[in-house]
């Protein structure tokens, strides 16, 4: 298992990043987001492919 730590080295994301996707796919099995219309997603397509394998 990977510490926040190692996943932060991995992905280059930040900590808040990170936290909030581990908390979305332990609350719902799922790291997608809602969809919407402002800021750019922090985490590619790939980087959440990454984090769902290392989670």
């Amino acid at each position: 298992e990977y510490s926040i730590r190692n996943i932060l080295e991995i992905l280059g994301k930040p900590k808040s990043t990170i936290h909030d996707v581990i908390t979305k796919y332990n609350k719902e099995n799922c790291t997608d987001t809602a969809s919407r219309s402002s800021r750019p997603l922090a985490l590619s397509e790939q980087n959440k492919r990454q984090l769902g394998r290392i989670v």
